[in-house]
């Protein structure tokens, strides 16, 4: 399963939160932004028993780290949603600017919603989620002006999408590669 983890820091060390995180391999990705929290990361394919470890062993003991939330991606094919659906890939390197949409969806439009939000043009990728947000969509632009225009005049317009708040990435960390695995040494 892939995990997006809600970071509040201290004051002042947000960055210093983000490396540290991704430094030690606690998430595979991870970045500073707007809004309630300061980091929002991204594990990528952990299991139940792996998560626990690497989020309160991990994550929870950073220095600076004040308060953590989860969010599991839910797998599009669990809810039958049909036509392009597209994962959140946190993506890092961009020319334009580029912000966190969280999304509240109306009860049972979560399949006719997320073929029409994947389509709008500068979508980069779309995660369903656990928690307080049901899908957690990642949006570019040349500028805060283009982002909020997506937002408001695409986004928010799609029937059942009830409430969106937007997160702008401030500073992401490059794709982290997964650790390797040691094979035992035959004898």
């Amino acid at each position: 399963m892939d995990v997006f983890l809600f970071i509040k820091t201290e004051p002042g060390l947000a960055h210093s939160v983000m490396n540290s995180i991704v430094d030690s391999n606690s998430v595979t990705r991870a970045a500073v932004v707007t809004g309630s929290f300061d980091v929002f990361a991204r594990i990528d394919d952990i299991s139940w028993d792996q998560l626990a470890a690497r989020v309160l062993e991990g994550v929870q003991r950073t220095p600076g780290v004040v308060r953590t939330e989860s969010a599991v991606a839910i797998p599009p094919e669990s809810l039958a949603i049909s036509g392009p659906v597209i994962t959140m890939p946190l993506r890092g390197a961009t020319t334009q600017r580029v912000a966190l949409v969280f999304a509240s969806l109306d009860a049972g439009t979560a399949r006719s919603a997320v073929p029409e939000l994947v389509r709008i043009k500068g979508v980069l990728g779309l995660a369903l989620i656990s928690g307080k947000h049901d899908l957690i969509l990642q949006v570019a632009g040349r500028g805060i002006e283009q982002i909020a225009g997506t937002v408001v005049r695409r986004i928010q317009e799609i029937p059942g999408v009830r409430k969106t708040s937007t997160a702008l990435v401030l500073h992401s960390t490059p794709r982290v590669a997964a650790p390797k695995r040691r094979r035992p040494r035959r004898r």
